[in-house]
């Protein structure tokens, strides 16, 4: 029981003034390691020649394979090829995507922010 009257201090996991710099910094790490990622990703290098792996898949193919393959490339070259060729239709298709994506991204936060502008007391 409270014996002056007072209200006891509520106990806190930790202070509040951590809490901006806890944000913060979480914020700043999480920059930080995309822009690893993003480098690690590009650092890749996918104008290496593939062909010996590209030829023990082939080499590896049935006969039944074959029958249904007439307008597929049969050597190495070929297909490595047809491989750029198919990443670079992603990569295009994905880039498109992620521009429609961020522009109505970019609405939604628009009217949201005003939203929020509008409600919240100052």
């Amino acid at each position: 029981m409270i014996e002056n009257g007072d209200d006891p201090a509520p106990q806190l996991a930790f202070e509040t003034s951590l809490a901006h710099y806890i944000v913060l910094g979480s914020a700043v790490f999480s920059i930080f390691w995309g822009l690893v990622n993003a480098m690690m990703v590009r650092n890749i290098d996918m104008t290496k020649d593939h062909g010996k792996f590209i030829q023990k898949a082939l080499d590896a193919k049935t006969e039944e394979d074959d029958e249904d393959d007439d307008e597929k490339p049969k050597d190495a070259a070929g297909i490595h090829a047809r491989l750029n060729l198919l990443g670079e239709m992603i990569t295009n298709g994905a880039i498109s995507f992620l521009a429609e994506e961020y522009l109505y991204l970019s609405l939604f936060c628009a009217a949201f922010a005003v939203v929020l502008g509008l409600t919240v007391d100052w």
